[in-house]
Parts: structure tokens; sequence; C-alpha cells
């Protein structure tokens, strides 16, 4: 980054901070506005606003806001956004204090073996877990490229694919724990309309009107979670297993008890049928 260019983005922050009223906001969890939105992170997370965008695109995410100081995209399509894989970044270890990252969420093509308008606007992967797999590289990544305590914030969708719901917020949280991220907070962006596929003939499923915010912290993880991989597939079936076993060993009612459970129930004035 220039000289100029550091100048530049203090003075657009200054007028920023100067021109934002927050003395009656209430951060909430759930927002219809993106802008007010990142302005509720930026003001509890971020009060330098975001310093890296990895995935910069044309940059209209910043409307109202703070432009980046460090800008890239894996196919830069505007002037001053560096080339570079977000899984892969040009920058030194424990360098950055905030990162915003709004990757690609969409992943799978049609049954007609057609992308549809959704994928080809956006950008997609063939398959979900190979859009998984970028997302678990570049949190490697941005663990390695940010101060300690420093704050991620992870834009993402779930999806359908394959008639399959892949709930790519919770994929995300698991291997932000297993990376060594603190799960700090989670916002819900809800959308007023959205493009809807051709290739949807039968729903099965509810269409997506949300996304997720996440926020990450580089920090010691402060609450325990449950791994997925901690159970496998012979734990639960023993369990299964053992909780049958145990039912069929219960001592069952005598002929006798059984009649004077039907007695007080006729008693009662219930209708019991033999």
């Amino acid at each position: 980054m220039t000289e100029v260019h550091g100048l530049l983005r203090m003075k657009e922050m200054q007028k920023y901070f100067e021109e934002t009223e927050y003395k009656e906001d209430v951060a909430k969890s759930v927002y219809s506005s993106e802008q007010e939105l990142l302005r509720i992170i930026i003001r509890l997370y971020c009060p330098k606003a975001f310093e890296l965008d990895p995935t910069y695109s044309t940059g209209n995410f910043y409307k109202g806001i703070p432009q980046p100081m460090f800008r890239f995209d894996i196919e830069p399509q505007v002037e001053g956004v560096v080339q570079a894989d977000c899984r892969k970044l040009p920058l030194e270890n424990e360098s950055v204090n905030t990162i915003m990252f709004d990757p690609p969420f969409v992943a799978g093509i049609g049954k007609d073996g057609k992308p549809g308008i959704i994928r080809t606007r956006f950008g997609s992967y063939k398959r979900v877990e190979d859009l998984w797999e970028m997302y678990r590289d570049a949190l490697k990544e941005f663990y390695r490229i940010l101060k300690p305590n420093g704050i991620l914030v992870f834009k993402c969708q779930d999806t359908i694919s394959g008639g399959k719901q892949y709930l790519s917020h919770v994929e995300i949280i698991n291997q932000g724990i297993k990376t060594g991220f603190y799960p700090r907070d989670l916002f819900i962006l809800l959308a007023t309309h959205r493009a809807m596929s051709d290739n949807m003939k039968i729903q099965q499923h509810a269409r997506k009107f949300h996304c997720y915010f996440i926020i990450l912290e580089k920090k010691k993880n402060r609450v325990s979670y449950t791994e997925p991989s901690s159970l496998s597939s012979a734990d639960l079936s023993s369990a299964v297993s053992e909780t049958a076993v145990s039912k069929s060993q219960e001592p069952r009612p005598s002929a006798k008890a059984s009649q004077g459970g039907l007695a007080s129930e006729k008693g009662r004035g219930m209708e019991v049928r033999d």
C-alpha cells in the first residue's frame, strides 16, 4: 500500500466515524440492511474498519463504509486490487487485525447440466465438498496472517445440492474452532428478494432468504463444543443396543396390576378398549 493510499484511507475513516451516530443503536442479531449490519459489526469488533478483503470483486460491498487497506481477488476486476488467491496471500504472519471474507457460496450444477442464473452470476464450485475445502484452506491462511485477538468476518450461506441440505455455516464454525478460532458472534442478513433458478421444478427444501455473518476471533476457544467426529457410527449403534437391552430387562407389570390400572382408568370415565 502506498503512502498516498494510506493517507486517503485515514481521511475516509475519519469522515466515516464522524458522520456515523451510534448513540441509540442497539446491536441486534438480525438485519434486513447489509450496510446497517456492517456498521454494527464495525462498531462492535472492527474499530478501524476492515483492513483486508481477500475476495474484493468490484467493491460494491463497501458503499457507505471505509474501503479496506488490502484488496485482493483471484481475478481482479477493478483498479487497485492485487491478484492473489485467498488461500495464499502475500502477507506476513500476524500482520492484519481484521478481515472481511465474502467468498462464493454456491456449488453444483442443475440436473440438466447447466449452472443456472444464480451460479452464473456469482460463480460456483462443481461440488459443495470442493467449496468447503476452499473454506478450510482459507481459514488456515487467515489464522496465519491475523494478529492475536484478530477478527475474521465470514459471510456465508447454506446451500442445496443434489437434493441434500448443506449447512455451510455449521461447517465453517466447526472448522474455525478446529483451526483455533473462537466463534465470537453470529448475525443474520435477511433478503427482501432473491433470484429464482430455472432448474427448480419441484421444491423439496425451503428457499434460502438469509445469509450469515460469522464473527471468528483468533484466540483460545472459551466454550467447549462436542466435535461431530467424537461419536462414531459404532458408538451410536452401541448406545442404541444398550438402550434396547436395558428396556428389555425392565420388570413387566403383573396381570393383576394391569387389571387394576384398567379399572382406575375406567373409574376416571376414560374409554379403555381391550
